[in-house]
């Protein structure tokens, strides 16, 4: 730079500037040679000084080498890459590890974005997981060879540099099954009513706080008014509680109730009685004989049996009286 003495001692660096011609046919990718011109930026007060008398005589490079490239967005999935991924005893992986989100777009020069081979996220793991797992890591891009690619090396960008990891881990039980009897008798201790199950348990996970609460499944009930000596085998879905899954693939179980030794009877009550009768109603019966009464048990007993040892009870508490006839 050649000028007055005032003008030289003020200049700095950031006083100058160079800008680049661009050719105005300039339309595909490639590397050019463009030329560069040497100039004062408009940032500065010598301008407006009275010694401001400067030119540049000599300036390096006179050219300098540029590469132009369409910029282009493309979408690449997300890949998990995993080390050293194990369960502990007494646990099992419900599935394959999830990412997400499970694509990434990356946007740069075409030249560069084409040497992009996968994208990854990475976990090692140093001892075997007890519970899920989920972490938000970096997206890593990799280009042929493996190698991991600088993103301001290579000039690109993605519209999102973490995603999710996550593997679900589940306890594994073996819950026992339970099949409930109702409409038995207050004297008839329920245990007297054997039943065989086509199985007595079920193996199966779910997650771990949830295990550690589960001491059973309730399939169902059956009425005791439904078992009789030909109708005695019936059959219920293993419904699982949400979060768990089968590991035996036992779907439906069967409830047999031991027949053997029963016989069957029909009965026509005449002693029927009526209990807790409000005490602001008149009632009385209209009819005086239950006919159809069933009764289902041990051969022996109901040989001895005879309607005269049966009483139909109306427990009138149960419904909500007006007057009438019911």
């Amino acid at each position: 730079v050649k000028g007055d003495r005032v003008t030289i001692s003020q200049l700095q660096p950031y006083n100058l500037m160079a800008t680049v011609q661009v050719p105005g046919n300039l339309s595909e990718p490639g590397t050019y040679e463009l030329t560069v011109i040497p100039a004062a930026t408009s940032n500065t007060n010598l301008l407006s000084s009275q010694y401001n008398a400067y030119t540049v005589e000599e300036y390096e490079p006179k050219a300098i080498s540029v590469k132009l490239d369409r910029i282009v967005t493309e979408s690449f999935d997300v890949e998990p890459v995993i080390a050293g991924l194990s369960v502990a005893e007494g646990f099992v992986q419900e599935r394959d590890p999830v990412v997400t989100p499970n694509q990434v777009a990356v946007t740069g020069p075409l030249a560069e974005v084409s040497k992009i081979d996968r994208c990854i996220v990475e976990k090692t793991f140093a001892s075997p997981l007890e519970n899920s797992f989920k972490e938000t890591l970096d997206i890593v891009l990799l280009d042929s060879e493996g190698n991991p690619m600088d993103l301001s090396e290579y000039h690109l960008e993605l519209d999102h540099a973490t995603s999710q990891l996550e593997i679900p881990v589940l306890k594994t039980v073996n819950v026992p099954l339970r099949v409930g009897l109702m409409g038995v008798p207050a004297h008839v201790p329920e245990g007297e009513i054997q039943h065989r199950m086509s199985d007595a348990e079920v193996y199966i996970a779910g997650p771990v706080d949830s295990v550690e609460n589960l001491s059973e499944l309730m399939l169902g009930y059956v009425n005791l008014k439904d078992i009789s000596k030909r109708n005695n085998v019936f059959y219920f879905d293993v419904e699982l509680p949400s979060g768990f899954i089968s590991l035996d693939n036992i779907r439906t179980i069967t409830v047999t109730y031991d027949s053997d030794g029963w016989e069957e009877a029909d009965f026509t009550v005449s002693d029927v009685r009526m209990i807790n009768t409000p005490v602001r109603y008149d009632v009385s019966l209209v009819t005086q004989q239950v006919t159809g009464v069933k009764m289902v048990g041990d051969a022996d007993i109901l040989l001895e049996l005879t309607a005269d040892d049966i009483v139909a009870e109306l427990d009138l508490s149960e419904r909500d009286l007006t007057p009438g006839q019911y």
